[in-house]
């Protein structure tokens, strides 16, 4: 903005100049041209002085304003630079600075990953001892369990098989009892009958009652001893 007024001032100034040289140029042309009289001569020598003072006036104005534009220019040059220069001295030690933050912040997130994988890897490793506890007693109270179930699988099956076992001999026993019983009425039916033959063959004689009787009671009772029957 002050550059665009210094250059406008400079224009304004020249045209300035050049209009005040047109205008003497002018008034000398039309002098020579022209006849004045010895009157007028004395006003037109102080207006061609006044105008003469004028573009003299005027051109050290024109000068003074080149110089202080140059100068201007040259003070604006160099404060840019300077300006540039501290700009740049500045940005470098923003740049220094950003780095370094930036240096602290990747230091610092370094740091808090190898923190967190730290505390990542404990947190896995209790999680890892907890698991395999929690297994372990799962194993245990199934091992617990199997050994339990099969404990009265086997008491159940024992009681099965011992009733099964207790069930056969009470048949067998039945059995055997029946086969005595069976033997016994055999005996009954027919020792009689050969009681009374075989003592008829080796006496000759027949017996009477009570003597017939208590034979048979002895002959029985040896029979049963000599079959195991009680």
């Amino acid at each position: 903005m002050d550059n665009t007024l210094l250059i406008f001032l400079l224009l304004s100034l020249t045209l300035i100049t050049s209009i005040t040289q047109i205008i003497l140029f002018l008034f000398l042309t039309g002098k020579k041209s022209s006849k004045t009289s010895e009157a007028d001569k004395p006003l037109e020598e102080k207006s061609a002085k006044i105008l003469h003072d004028a573009i003299q006036k005027a051109n050290k104005i024109l000068v003074n304003a080149e110089l202080k534009g140059i100068e201007y220019i040259s003070r604006q040059k160099l404060e840019s630079e300077k300006l540039f220069g501290s700009y740049k001295e500045q940005m470098e030690g923003v740049e220094g600075k950003l780095l370094e933050r930036f240096s602290q912040s990747m230091l610092k997130m370094e740091k808090a990953f190898t923190e967190y994988m730290s505390q990542l890897e404990i947190k896995l490793h209790d999680e890892e001892l907890k698991n395999q506890a929690v297994f372990h007693d799962k194993v245990t109270a199934m091992i617990n369990n199997s050994q339990s179930a099969l404990a009265n699988f086997i008491v159940e099956i024992n009681s099965k098989i011992k009733k099964q076992i207790d069930d056969e001999l009470s048949n067998v026993k039945a059995e055997i009892e029946k086969y005595k019983q069976r033997r016994i009425d055999v005996i009954n039916q027919n020792i009689v009958d050969i009681l009374e033959k075989t003592l008829e063959e080796t006496l000759g004689k027949k017996l009477s009652l009570d003597e017939h009787s208590e034979i048979i009671l002895q002959a029985l009772e040896q029979a049963k001893t000599e079959q195991g029957i009680t």
